[in-house]
């Protein structure tokens, strides 16, 4: 099926990363294979170059290609590795963090914004917030990555949505304005003990704010990662001169 077959709400450089994930699960092309060119696979599916490259640089950020000046595309595994990014760059990414990723056994609870509350969200005093807080894992595995603490406004809609890990979709946000901020901490005892880690040890916290067009804050969240459990990588490539 060509990706031009595929739902019309699904980038067309998704459905070729898609059809090209299934076609290395399959077998078609095994590791150590070479996927065929850029140009080959515009002519084949119709699609732009840039479309191609767009969904080359899924495949290679999935860990399932490697990409070489004069080597070619090489398929280095059949399955994607996980796709564990709190640290986002578009809702798409939102979507997919939310679809990998769980909190397991998740307390809750119904706040109102005190002083200190309050200045930690970087809300109005008394405010009324629903949480959801716990160990958050890639589903199917046993250890947790990070400890989660989201506060939605109590009366947002979709907090169902959020005890069920997050059924999102992009145009969730397409309203909002999302600011993230990466800082370092070190881990309390309690939240050590959770995350299987030693209290004191270095940590990273990812936080993201959702705004509506107003500027009110809807929801906030914190990830804290002990170091060991998260990476923060960008790969930075020169322009192509190829028209």
């Amino acid at each position: 099926m060509s990706p031009k077959e595929g739902r019309a709400q699904v980038p067309q450089h998704r459905q070729l990363a898609d059809l090209l994930t299934a076609e290395i699960r399959s077998g078609r092309y095994a590791p150590g294979a070479r996927l065929p060119t850029e140009a080959e696979l515009c002519a084949e599916h119709g699609l732009s170059r840039g479309t191609v490259r767009q969904a080359m640089r899924r495949l290679e950020d999935d860990g399932l290609i490697l990409r070489r000046p004069g080597a070619g595309t090489i398929v280095i595994a059949r399955e994607a590795a996980s796709r564990y990014s709190p640290f986002v760059t578009s809702t798409a990414d939102i979507v997919d963090f939310a679809r990998y990723t769980e909190i397991q056994a998740p307390e809750t609870a119904e706040l109102r914004a005190d002083g200190e509350l309050a200045d930690l969200l970087r809300v109005e005093e008394g405010s009324a917030w629903f949480l959801v807080r716990g160990r958050r894992r890639l589903r199917g595995s046993r250890q947790p990555m990070c400890w989660s603490e989201h506060y939605m406004r109590s009366h947002l809609p979709y907090r169902e949505e959020l005890l069920r890990g997050g059924e999102y979709t992009v145009a969730t946000f397409e309203s909002q304005r999302i600011e993230q901020e990466v800082t370092a901490t070190v881990l309390p005892a309690d939240m050590a003990q959770a995350l299987g880690a030693e209290p004191g040890a270095p940590a990273l916290v990812i936080s993201r704010r959702h705004l509506n067009a107003a500027g009110d804050i809807l929801t906030v969240s914190y990830y804290t990662h002990p170091a060991d459990r998260f990476r923060l990588t960008s790969v930075l490539q020169a322009a192509d001169p190829t028209p």
